[in-house]
């Protein structure tokens, strides 16, 4: 059996240490037990060489830790609910972007089959939007301690992390955009901790520094680390990400160089060339368009090997009936989303949206469930009832807000497709 020695040598690639810290987060936790991860590596690499993971549909509870000191920070739902359709085309292969990859390229990009879906019940069985909201005195987070992830330091504890993907968000320090804990340490901290500047898919007024990377693909990035896959460079300089089909690769390759298709590698003495659109890379969101095949295989592997029961808890858990749909957002200037859950509309349900005084303002007929927008333009500012009905019973009622003034639900619906 080939025993994978992991061993953390860092060098001085630009700005690898202040766009992902994932590296430099994980070297103490690798060294200071290299046994622990060779027995993890080992067991991945025998469920890669046996083929025994999975490539079918699964999904992954998500929920999203938002830190915050200011209302800025404290990211609207509507911006996490659009992150994770970014999460969900990319880890799915349904992003348009791949039409950036060559005939030669296309043959290598890889569909990883996963849902993420924000939690829907909380470690307690208590129904949850899968958002947690916790106000900090922190002025910014880092790599270098896991202040972010305690109740105890002005951050927020971690659900059960053998059964969610916990996602922290709140402002990181000196220019970092996130980093992951690979599989293998402290339950305590696993997941993904991201800058606030980077969640979502679009610009906001708050993220106009990070324009390279405001299409919502620093998370894609982040969780393919979660899932135990290297930067395209491994460590170190030239080093082996442990998959065959990235090519070797010196170091990050950055906006800069306007998306080539490949580059010669410099690492190897054989015509080799570097796959440049990848995640796992730092090309930026215009071009980070693909994982390929030999990643989507590690990344699988790790999956059914270190994280099967978090896709068994979900697929498990008991449903209780409860809301059908979810509106975002809430506050709205004029346009907001439906998306429904927990339902299969197959016959017809009704929608009404009534102000205060019971008056119908609108109304319309539903025969599928697929997310609805709807342009509520018309309507004055004010407080309305939004209800879904089967015709026979009122199914879910919530509130909606109309304040022209508000910077959501304009924008917020034109997003990076």
């Amino acid at each position: 059996m080939r025993i994978i020695i992991i061993l953390f040598c860092f060098i001085t690639l630009g700005l690898v240490s202040q766009t992902c810290g994932t590296d430099e987060y994980n070297r103490g936790l690798i060294n200071e037990n290299l046994e622990h991860y060779n027995d993890i590596e080992n067991k991945l690499q025998q469920t890669l060489l046996k083929k025994s993971f999975k490539n079918q549909s699964v999904t992954i509870p998500v929920v999203f830790h938002i830190l915050y000191k200011t209302q800025t920070e404290n990211l609207h739902d509507s911006i996490i609910v659009r992150q994770l359709e970014v999460l969900n085309r990319c880890f799915n292969l349904q992003n348009s972007d791949t039409s950036l990859l060559t005939d030669t390229l296309r043959d290598y990009k890889g569909n990883f089959n996963i849902n993420f879906e924000l939690a829907k019940y909380d470690p307690n069985g208590i129904p949850t939007s899968g958002i947690t909201r916790t106000h900090t005195k922190e002025l910014a987070y880092s790599y270098y301690n896991p202040r972010i992830k305690y109740d105890s330091t002005n951050g927020k504890s971690p659900w059960d992390t053998r059964k969610y993907l916990n996602v922290w968000v709140g402002e990181l320090r000196y220019g970092l955009l996130g980093y992951s804990q690979f599989p293998g340490g402290s339950p305590s901290t696993d997941g993904i901790v991201i800058s606030f500047r980077v969640v979502g898919n679009m610009l906001y007024n708050w993220n106009d520094e990070y324009t390279d990377f405001n299409q919502g693909k620093v998370l894609v990035h982040e969780v393919g680390h979660w899932l135990n896959l290297y930067h395209t460079w491994g460590t170190e300089e030239c080093g082996d990400d442990l998959v065959d089909d990235t090519g070797r690769q010196r170091g990050p390759t950055f906006p800069s160089t306007n998306c080539p298709d490949t580059l010669m590698s410099y690492c190897d003495s054989t015509i080799d060339r570097v796959f440049v659109k990848n995640y796992m890379d730092y090309c930026g969101d215009e071009c980070m368009v693909a994982f390929t095949t030999g990643q989507v295989q590690r990344g699988l592997s790790s999956l059914w090997s270190y994280r099967e029961e978090m896709i068994n808890h979900f697929e498990n858990q008991e449903r209780i009936i409860d809301n059908i749909f979810f509106i975002y957002p809430s506050i709205t200037s004029g346009r907001i989303s439906i998306a429904f859950y927990n339902v299969n509309i197959q016959s017809d349900y009704y929608l009404y949206i009534t102000g205060v005084q019971g008056n119908i303002v609108k109304s319309l007929k539903i025969n599928n469930s697929s997310p609805l927008d709807l342009n509520l333009n018309f309507l004055s500012s004010g407080v309305y009832n939004i209800t879904i009905t089967d015709n026979k019973q009122v199914l879910q009622t919530e509130k909606i807000v109309v304040n022209h003034q508000s910077p959501y639900g304009g924008e917020v619906l034109n997003s990076h497709q």
